[in-house]
């Protein structure tokens, strides 16, 4: 479900969006970034170089003068005369670990004659240079280096840094919800639309999906739908009345050799002339039988069937259709063992006779076909719990096995089942096929 989920077109917009906020956020708060820790760093090293001056401030009129420092200022003085510099001074509390890389720094320092002031950095220190013309000591410079420890500089960076990241994937979680929020907005009508669309089933009747009058795509979409349901519509039926036309016309004309063939049967005298009618009659009623299931499935299939329930005898049926199906029963040279429960032989349900008798002749049809005639086929009919079960099995022919019947017979059977409530099942071993019909004796459908 879930991988599903983030398959979905409303899961991909919102992602989408997402990837794109997030892909403006990064760069806008990178900038941002830059930005603002550039100007951090500038006004950090200009408070330290400003600090410094006024160091260099105090020793203008005397620089052999100690100034007065703060406690966070520790410094250095240097003269520097003639291109080299010499240290007069250095507070206590100066950082160590400087003494060879400070030297070189100010010599580079003081040879550039227009450089006043610069600043340095190393790991966890950053230092000041400001340099200014002595008035006491002729043709020489004091310099100044303060020492100041940026360890809490560096921090508010990384805390800046982390704020822009918190802030960043904040924007970017919102984003995505209101993407989903905009996207399953923006995606009902289509989802509206694809459970309509599951609805409809095949039929004469068919619904249609609804159309907006925005003329946007999605009205487009659904008005395309619509016309392509027009043309099944059409199609279905088409078929349907053919199928009605032509199994109703094949009907009459069966109907009518099947009488006159019995009546030439009932005043024929002669053997060998009533062996050849027998057998076109046994012909007939099995086109008779293929016709009934041939409108039935042209009625399942357009979903236009219609049951008319009636009483029914249960063993009736059941003598009935043995007599009508003896033909192929005869032909495949079966027998059959009929055993039906005295208890309930007289029992009667509602259901529609047509299709009962097509579901009866269906399941004896395919026993006869593909069982193996040297073994009778076990017909019974025995009450269960809160049931009636009708179970027919045989053993398969190896020779019959091979012959790949379509199934249409048991999806019938399975549909007119179905239609009526009942439950039909099937099981197949090697040697042995069984079927189960099971009716269920509540008071909606079965009377004593």
């Amino acid at each position: 479900m879930a991988k599903s989920y983030f398959r979905s077109l409303k899961f991909k917009i919102a992602a989408g969006f997402a990837a794109i906020f997030l892909f403006i956020s990064f760069v806008l708060n990178l900038l941002l970034y830059t930005t603002l820790s550039k100007s951090l760093e500038i006004a950090f090293q200009s408070n330290i170089l400003l600090e410094a001056n006024g160091v260099l401030v105090q020793l203008r009129d005397d620089y052999l003068q100690i100034p007065v420092t703060n406690a966070d200022q520790p410094i250095q003085i240097w003269l520097g005369s003639s291109g080299s510099a010499t240290k007069f001074y250095e507070r206590t509390d100066f950082p160590d670990g400087y003494d060879d890389l400070l030297p070189l720094v100010i010599d580079q320092f003081y040879t550039q004659e227009n450089k006043n002031r610069f600043t340095i950095e190393s790991d966890s220190l950053t230092f000041g240079f400001v340099r200014n013309p002595s008035e006491t000591a002729p043709d020489s410079d004091i310099i100044v280096v303060l020492s100041k420890n940026n360890r809490e500089h560096k921090e508010q960076l990384s805390a800046l840094k982390s704020r822009i990241i918190l802030s960043t994937t904040s924007a970017c979680l919102i984003s995505l919800a209101l993407s989903l929020l905009f996207a399953q907005i923006s995606l009902k009508p289509i989802n509206l639309l694809i459970e309509k669309a599951k609805s409809i089933k095949p039929s004469t009747k068919m619904d249609r999906l609804p159309e907006s009058k925005t003329g946007d795509e999605l009205s487009q979409l659904s008005q395309t739908f619509n016309q392509m349901i027009d043309r099944i519509e059409e199609g279905i039926q088409n078929q349907s009345r053919f199928f009605n036309s032509a199994s109703h016309e094949l009907r009459t004309p069966l109907a009518n050799m099947q009488a006159e063939l019995e009546l030439e049967l009932d005043n024929l005298k002669e053997k060998k002339a009533e062996s050849t009618l027998r057998s076109i009659q046994q012909e007939v009623t099995r086109m008779q039988l293929i016709v009934a299931d041939f409108l039935m499935l042209a009625q399942l299939e357009a979903e236009s069937i219609s049951t008319s329930k009636e009483t029914l005898r249960i063993d009736d049926l059941i003598y009935d259709m043995i007599d009508k199906t003896k033909y192929m029963r005869d032909n495949s040279g079966a027998t059959l063992k009929l055993k039906i429960d005295h208890r309930i032989e007289s029992f009667k349900f509602l259901g529609d006779k047509a299709k009962m008798e097509s579901l009866f002749s269906n399941l004896l049809i395919n026993a006869y076909k593909f069982g193996d005639n040297s073994e009778s086929i076990s017909m019974n009919l025995h009450s269960g719990e809160g049931s009636l079960t009708l179970s027919i099995v045989n053993h398969i022919s190896r020779k019959n096995q091979q012959m790949k019947g379509n199934g249409l017979g048991l999806w019938l059977c399975k549909k007119i089942s179905e239609i009526h409530g009942f439950k039909l099942s099937t099981k197949q071993s090697s040697d042995r096929f069984s079927v189960e019909l099971t009716i269920p004796t509540n008071a909606h459908n079965f009377q004593h």
